[in-house]
């Protein structure tokens, strides 16, 4: 009898020794770890090897990295880039510059790794734009973009007009202006002093300049377009509310 238990233990440590649990790295007859991305499924249990995907958990040898919802599956941190694409098992990661937040709206990655910038027209919510305590962000009307000059952010969010003396070249494609060509049109909303500035013909001339210029919109416009149109519009009647109110002073 002796002789068979003894034999049925050796036959047992044998299949312990011979089959690993799935996804479990054996470090002795008895012992072994979870692989990465996994842990125990029931930790109390010591004859338990069942184990289960952890979402979220690091990788403890490939830094920027953790495991995603998909078992058996690696996803980037928040504005990390793989340094390989193309070198498959590869999970070397590295800092991605002007990157979107996968996290934080409009908030992009610096050149300098681990730190983030306000997309453009957006600046920190934190009173301290240098050190902010969150990465969150809100519109700021009048701000400048460095890529488009003589624009600047709408009091409307999302939004971009040029300045005074420029008009959008295609606002459907991009924020590229050019200088509207035109003598003595008057900045909207300012006031001048030279001698053309009194002239009724002069407001009336510069109104149908400024008409001729606006973006024509339709059912089928942007957003943008309606905003840029209106605005336009909007300036070419104050040249007219002028010509008009210099002829009844008159």
């Amino acid at each position: 009898m002796k002789s068979i238990m003894r034999i049925a233990a050796i036959c047992a440590i044998a299949l312990i020794s011979a089959c690993s649990p799935p996804h479990v790295v054996k470090t002795g007859i008895f012992s072994g770890h979870p692989e990465e991305g996994y842990a125990w499924t029931s930790p109390d249990n010591v004859f338990s090897f069942a184990v289960t995907w952890k979402q979220g958990s690091r990788h403890s040898s490939a830094p920027h990295v953790h495991a995603s919802e998909q078992e058996a599956t690696w996803t980037l941190d928040d504005g990390y880039i793989w340094a390989d694409p193309n070198k498959a098992n590869d999970l070397n990661a590295k800092w991605g510059a002007n990157m979107e937040s996968s996290q934080y709206p409009h908030v992009v990655t610096s050149t300098t790794e681990g730190e983030w910038l306000p997309y453009p027209g957006y600046q920190w919510s934190d009173d301290n734009p240098s050190y902010p305590d969150s990465v969150s962000v809100r519109w700021a009307p009048g701000a400048r973009w460095s890529g488009y000059p003589n624009v600047h952010a709408a009091a409307q969010e999302g939004m971009w007009i040029p300045d005074d003396g420029y008009r959008f070249v295609d606002p459907t494609k991009s924020l590229a202006v050019v200088r509207v060509e035109t003598s003595n049109i008057l900045p909207y909303g300012s006031a001048s002093t030279d001698s053309g500035s009194d002239n009724p013909r002069q407001h009336f001339f510069n109104a149908i300049i400024l008409s001729s210029i606006c973006p024509k919109v339709d059912e089928n416009s942007w957003e943008i377009t309606r905003v840029i149109s209106s605005a336009c519009q909007q300036r070419a009647n104050k040249e007219v509310d002028r010509a008009v109110q210099q002829i009844f002073e008159n």
